[in-house]
């Protein structure tokens, strides 16, 4: 006799207890979820607010990695497993570079991703800040960033970088309020993006970071990192 597997009532925001290829059986191709050390958690819808701001720096960040042709940028619900298998995450944005595209597999990246961004959330915001530093961190992951587009957020933004040690340090600012990145040469970030409504063009803040590189993509020549 075969036994058929039934879906639970699956809802989001809540957690289910199952083997993760059961998970990935019921959870809806498009619904954003994650599942670590046996359980799984479906996210609630995000807002307006948030979901903007995801795009931003979906769009920005995109644009950037491709304008070098560093590598390939992913959003959910494409995943990265971590642990051995045993923490399945699908971060908000993700960066591999060229020189990892064999951690990329048709079911997700097997290994740490270079770069991942999080936009913290109302529903848990300490799952970003906290679990899920703790396991980027302690599986190699060379930078993490996480933004708030809540309103009258603590920190707009958290910063970090992976020292010789494998310990995440906090990222300061340049004297413009400015968080560079190593990982992706010449790029950066400016918390005050985070508080204009509407959030900056796109291609106007590409003009400030890399405009050089930018005009001379647009006349068909290639552009090296600043």
């Amino acid at each position: 006799m075969v036994h058929q597997l039934t879906a639970p009532p699956l809802a989001k925001g809540q957690h289910y207890r199952m083997p993760l290829d059961e998970f990935l059986e019921f959870v809806p191709e498009n619904w954003h979820a994650e599942w670590v050390d046996g359980e799984g958690y479906i996210f609630m819808t995000t807002d307006m607010r948030h979901g903007r701001v995801l795009m931003f720096f979906l769009g920005l960040v995109s644009l950037y990695v491709d304008l070098f042709d560093l590598g390939e940028v992913f959003c959910p619900t494409y995943s990265v497993r971590l642990r051995g298998g045993r923490s399945y995450r699908e971060p908000d944005l993700f960066v591999v570079l060229k020189e990892h595209r064999d951690r990329i597999r048709k079911n997700g990246v097997h290994g740490p991703a270079d770069f991942i961004l999080e936009a913290l959330s109302d529903d848990d915001p300490d799952r970003d800040r906290v679990e899920k530093f703790r396991e980027f961190e302690a599986e190699g992951v060379p930078e993490y960033v996480y933004v708030d587009p809540r309103e009258n957020p603590d920190d707009l933004i958290g910063f970090f970088r992976r020292d010789a040690s494998g310990t995440f340090q906090l990222v300061l600012p340049d004297e413009q309020g400015r968080y560079h990145s190593e990982v992706l040469p010449g790029f950066w970030i400016d918390p005050a993006w985070l508080l204009q409504d509407p959030l900056p063009s796109i291609i106007d803040t590409i003009m400030l970071i890399a405009p050089d590189a930018y005009r001379q993509r647009l006349l068909g020549g290639p552009a090296d990192p600043a």
